[in-house]
């Protein structure tokens, strides 16, 4: 299983254009991913055939749509996914890991520890909480996994966002912003909502990128 597990992520990171020496780290991770899952419930994932296909390779594909910019910080990062496979494959980018809850936080710690992912920090707060307000305005980019409806996520994800920066929502099925959402994507700073059908190498089901590009601090004019 393993095996053919380390073959379908290197087929999928040729299909993502990610250089496959990221292959090996990142199977690496989701044994940790499958160990810790033993005692803690991070994951559905049963195997690392299904860590490849659901997380692993579903992190990745979206972030062929955006420009990656330090900070990068992953809101919400639970199991580590999408900030830990993405930090793993892009090592020149500073990854900020925010995570409220103690026992994934640890994990997460543990897990970067193990990795040497140099390029990982890991700050136990929520978005809205006291350990991100060093944050706000200061990402380049924001990721934001299964955490919350669209509305919510940019609410909680764009005050994190630098003007020029831009925060880029994992989503399933959604694949139309409604007026609503737009109107609170620009209440926020935001400009337009680019929605892009995103394709997972191994995984048939649907999944979508919201990109939501920061144009100004609330606020602020746009000259400012």
């Amino acid at each position: 299983m393993t095996h053919e597990a380390a073959a379908e992520l290197e087929a999928g990171l040729t299909k993502l254009r990610i250089p496959s020496a990221a292959a090996a780290k990142l199977l690496e991770f989701g044994e940790l991913v499958l160990a810790a899952n033993l005692h803690t419930n991070l994951t559905g994932a049963r195997n690392l055939a299904e860590i490849v296909r659901v997380h692993l390779l579903d992190s990745l594909a979206p972030l062929k749509f955006v420009t990656l910019s330090s900070p990068i910080i992953d809101v919400g990062s639970g199991a580590g996914f999408p900030g830990i496979p993405a930090a793993i494959a892009f090592p020149d980018e500073s990854f900020v890991l925010l995570e409220p809850r103690a026992k994934r936080a640890g994990f997460l710690e543990s897990a970067a520890s193990e990795l040497a992912l140099g390029n990982v920090s890991i700050v136990k707060s929520s978005a809205g909480g006291p350990g991100a307000l060093p944050f706000l305005g200061k990402a380049g980019l924001v990721l934001m996994r299964a955490i919350a409806r669209p509305d919510e996520a940019m609410i909680l994800g764009l005050p994190l966002v630098r003007a020029g920066g831009a925060l880029l929502l994992y989503e399933g099925r959604s694949g139309r912003a409604t007026p609503e959402q737009r109107r609170t994507a620009k209440r926020l700073g935001g400009g337009e909502i680019e929605v892009r059908e995103v394709a997972v190498p191994g995984l048939d089901a649907a999944r979508h990128a919201w990109i939501v590009s920061k144009l100004r601090q609330p606020g602020k004019n746009a000259g400012h």
